[in-house]
């Protein structure tokens, strides 16, 4: 399962699609903390080369399919690239200390970002090292993958002109909560998609999906069997599709997941509201976990 990162702006590809959109993320936090948008723009940049990268290995890491750009070089390439993404990404990081608006946070900063991936690497290797996911599981690792991601993006932004570790704790929440319900209509999407899944890799992969997970944790044991079966050869019997399918709608999956997309987004609101934020920027963060629940 690829913790979601949308990908650059290329062929086929929608402007909502654009993983810059989420670079904005750490100047927005930095101008609600009562700074300047621009002055978390080294911060948004090395966020987003970081980013990049994440996506690459993680695409690598759970064989899934290549993106086009690297289809014809090996997966080494990838990987390649993203180690040098990686260490962009630091140098970037290194302006913090050269630019007064961020040379006194600069080390906060730095800090709290390798902290941070450091945990978003447990959570990817939890990830890699099982099959199969409890519900209680699902939730610690995209915790510690997605959410971590972005809740370290608005964390850094706001503590370019905030050291109140309280408000600083806000705003890693409404981050954590936004990464969170990215990754859950995400698992939605993918959920309404299953009869486009044709390898066995894809039906491998979502088994880690909240929606399968959901419905391992509250069928009855002897269903549970049959729906796992259903799922094993669901790549080459299109009748297991719709028996997995049924199981799943007979278990309440879709209201389940509208009702932890409402929760989630509730929690992000009141994150941000502990903020006490400035207004203007405040308003626009609020409207980006509005915009994402009305695709539900």
């Amino acid at each position: 399962m690829q913790m979601i990162i949308p990908r650059g702006v290329a062929e086929g590809i929608q402007v909502e699609q654009d993983s810059s959109k989420w670079a904005i993320l750490p100047g927005l936090c930095c101008q609600s903390a009562g700074g300047q948008a621009e002055w978390a723009n080294d911060i948004a940049a090395a966020w987003l080369l970081f980013y990049i990268a994440a996506d690459i290995m993680d695409t690598v890491e759970d064989l899934d399919q290549p993106d086009a750009w690297w289809v014809e070089f090996s997966p080494g390439t990838a990987v390649n690239l993203a180690s040098g993404l990686y260490f962009t990404a630091t140098r970037v990081l290194d302006r913090l200390y050269r630019k007064q608006p961020t040379q006194k946070a600069a080390a906060d900063i730095n800090e709290k970002l390798i902290d941070g991936f450091l945990i978003m690497c447990s959570g990817q290797h939890n990830d890699l090292i099982r099959d199969r996911f409890t519900l209680d599981e699902y939730w610690k690792t995209s915790a510690a993958k997605s959410g971590q991601f972005f809740g370290m993006a608005c964390w850094a932004g706001a503590r370019v002109n905030s050291g109140d570790p309280e408000k600083l704790d806000s705003y890693q929440d409404f981050g954590k909560h936004l990464g969170l319900l990215i990754q859950i209509l995400d698992d939605l999407e993918e959920f309404e998609n299953l009869h486009n899944l044709t390898t066995e890799l894809e039906w491998r992969n979502i088994q880690k999906a909240l929606p399968v997970i959901y419905t391992l944790e509250v069928v009855p044991e002897l269903e549970k069997t049959q729906f796992i079966e259903y799922l094993n050869r669901a790549h080459q019997d299109p009748q297991a599709v719709e028996d997995i399918i049924q199981i799943m709608e007979e278990c309440g999956v879709v209201l389940y997941l509208l009702a932890e997309i409402e929760r989630i987004s509730n929690s992000a609101l009141l994150s941000l509201n502990a903020a006490e934020p400035e207004r203007n920027a405040s308003q626009y963060l609020a409207g980006m976990i509005t915009r994402m629940k009305s695709r539900t």
